[in-house]
């Protein structure tokens, strides 16, 4: 499951923009985030707790092991 498609379940339902070559145009992965303009403090720390359980769910699922390693 790519991390777009986890990010859509129910227990972070957050949509997340992935995107690649930010390293060098070809290497590097990232995710965008749009925030409203009018957000909060306390929206921008639910976003980034979310975020930071999404990122560490991802990459602890043991079926993405060789999908991890095969980008390394």
């Amino acid at each position: 499951m790519e991390i777009a498609e986890l990010g859509l379940d129910e227990k972070y339902s957050m949509a997340v923009y992935p995107g690649t070559g930010t390293a060098d145009g070809v290497n590097g992965d990232h995710i965008i985030l749009s925030p409203p303009y009018n957000v909060t403090g306390a929206d921008i720390e639910a976003m980034v707790s979310t975020i930071a359980r999404l990122i560490t769910d991802y990459f602890s699922e043991p079926s993405l092991d060789s999908h991890v390693t095969s980008k390394l």
